[in-house]
């Protein structure tokens, strides 16, 4: 089965049914899907699934469904502390209907990801958020590039460790940008909103950037995915990076403003 360009091998049995909706003399395909495997990414550089199930959805406007099923993930220097699920809608409205046992909720596509909400790990810092892995052609180029986008993204940037009000370091709250996934590693960079408090010694307010990059090698891409456009120019690492703009530092009863770099 070919969705999306990618190839979903198992097996598959098919029915018939009418439409939920009782104005509509639409029917509806459904494909249960058992024993499946597949890949997004390269052969070094991506994820897959094998003996995935679960249910599609076949109508006039396209194919919806999701698939659970055992993970390899294969990325250089990143790793999830949680389940992948593959996602899919060919078409470009939102799913909400149950199918059977299985609730269908799935956003306006076209899209095809695998999808993950937790921990994420590179370069031994933890961001917590939304994760989709998914591939994308770049405009520019016409090449097919493997790519991790990010959403709703926290990150603390520990500087002493502590708790509570003895805790050091800085907050990415909000973040949300993408990763270009490779053989040697990933690179992109997370916008957001930082708070910062060192011991009681100053405070940092303001907009961050966190570039991350795990290679040797710099990064210029620019694709579009949801309706949103993710410019990535990120220079050759390997680094772990916030930098600032509009942030205002507070010590001892005054204000400084500027850009920052940490």
């Amino acid at each position: 089965l070919s969705v999306s360009g990618q190839t979903l091998s198992g097996d598959f049995s098919f029915s018939q049914e009418s439409a939920t909706d009782s104005e509509s003399l639409e029917k509806i395909l459904l494909l249960a899907a058992s024993g499946v495997n597949l890949s997004l990414g390269s052969s070094d550089a991506g994820i897959g699934i094998s003996d995935g199930s679960g249910i599609l959805r076949v109508t006039g406007g396209g194919l919806a469904g999701s698939l659970t099923g055992t993970v390899a993930l294969d990325i250089p220097g990143v790793s999830f502390d949680n389940d992948f699920t593959i996602a899919m809608n060919t078409g470009p409205d939102a799913v909400s209907e149950t199918l059977g046992a299985v609730a269908l909720e799935l956003p306006a596509g076209p899209f095809f990801r695998a999808e993950s909400s937790g921990r994420m790990t590179v370069m031994g810092q933890d961001l917590r958020g939304s994760f989709a892995i998914e591939t994308v052609v770049e405009e520019a180029t016409g090449e097919q590039l493997t790519v991790i986008v990010a959403d709703g993204v926290e990150v603390i940037f520990e500087a002493e460790a502590g708790t509570g009000e003895d805790s050091t370091g800085m907050l990415l709250r909000d973040g949300y940008g993408a990763f270009v996934v490779s053989s040697a590693g990933v690179a992109g960079e997370l916008n957001g909103s930082i708070k910062a408090d060192f011991v009681g010694a100053f405070e940092v307010d303001g907009d961050l950037s966190l570039m991350i990059n795990t290679t040797n090698s710099s990064v210029s891409r620019e694709f579009t995915l949801g309706g949103r456009i993710y410019p990535l120019e990120v220079a050759a690492g390997p680094y772990f990076c916030f930098d600032g703009t509009n942030v205002s530092i507070d010590a001892l009863g005054q204000r400084i403003t500027g850009d920052l770099s940490i």
